[in-house]
């Protein structure tokens, strides 16, 4: 919420506790006096007022009632500054980018210059991207199965891909076609050969991959990046393995019992 028209009756001290923002908060974003009487009908903003801070210098985009669509980063600035701005958690800015959950660290994109920032979600039927999932060993989703109704902004929002990033994956997929339901959708390259992972795999029973051997000019990242795992992931399953260019035979996942499926 960015905004809150108030009624009669309302004061900074009631608002707080209702919307869970401290009234200097809320008495400094609307340059009002702590303690300050509110007249029904004004209209209060609850992030700060869209002008460049710290952290947060970039221009930004608003619709016709003035609630932020979009923001362009500038170039000193951060995370922390983005999300107090606009008044967003961290958390919301990864789902509005569809930045994926396993590997947001290292994907994130906010503070890189020039970059254009999702600031709220577009939207979407209610019942798109509530297919099943299957997650591979360490709780990273694979695949997703398609519903009635999915989209590609629905589906992207919950498995945290953009819409870029689906149609590579699968090419079977059209920008601006309706989605099969039923349809099996890869969330990482898998059985797609992609740059620096080219060698083969064995996978089990459902698709999950287990084994990888690797090709000439195989790289750790490569490998990591196309079978949706940590580097962590990958050196739990093969501990005596040592940093740099992965060996002929890797293993993809521990069948030993120690790290159960995650999430059904």
């Amino acid at each position: 919420m960015d905004y809150y028209i108030t009624a009669a009756g309302d004061t900074l001290a009631a608002l707080s506790t209702a919307l869970r923002l401290s009234a200097v908060k809320i008495a400094e974003f609307n340059a009002l006096s702590p303690g300050a009487p509110l007249g029904a009908g004004t209209k209060l903003r609850l992030i700060p007022a869209d002008v460049p801070i710290d952290g947060a210098e970039g221009a930004s985009t608003v619709d016709a009632a003035g609630v932020p669509l979009t923001y362009t980063a500038a170039p000193e600035d951060g995370t922390d500054g983005i999300s107090y701005r606009f008044g967003l958690t961290v958390e919301q800015l990864d789902e509005a980018n569809m930045v994926p959950a396993e590997r947001h660290t290292q994907l994130r994109p906010y503070p890189q210059a020039g970059r254009t920032i999702q600031l709220q979600k577009h939207p979407v039927n209610p019942r798109s991207g509530t297919g099943n999932i299957l997650y591979n060993m360490v709780g990273n989703p694979d695949y997703y199965w398609t519903v009635a109704g999915d989209s590609l902004d629905g589906i992207g929002y919950r498995v945290r891909r953009t819409r870029g990033r689906l149609l590579a994956l699968n090419p079977g997929l059209a920008a601006d076609a309706p989605i099969p339901p039923g349809t099996r959708l890869r969330l990482a390259p898998l059985d797609q050969a992609a740059v620096g992972a080219q060698g083969t795999f064995t996978a089990d029973s459902q698709g999950l991959p287990e084994t990888y051997t690797t090709a000439p000019g195989d790289t750790e990242d490569g490998v990591l990046e196309r079978f949706n795992l940590g580097v962590q992931d990958l050196y739990r399953a093969n501990p005596t393995a040592k940093p740099g260019p992965p060996a002929s035979s890797t293993y993809l996942d521990a069948r030993s019992g120690s790290w159960p499926r995650a999430r059904p």
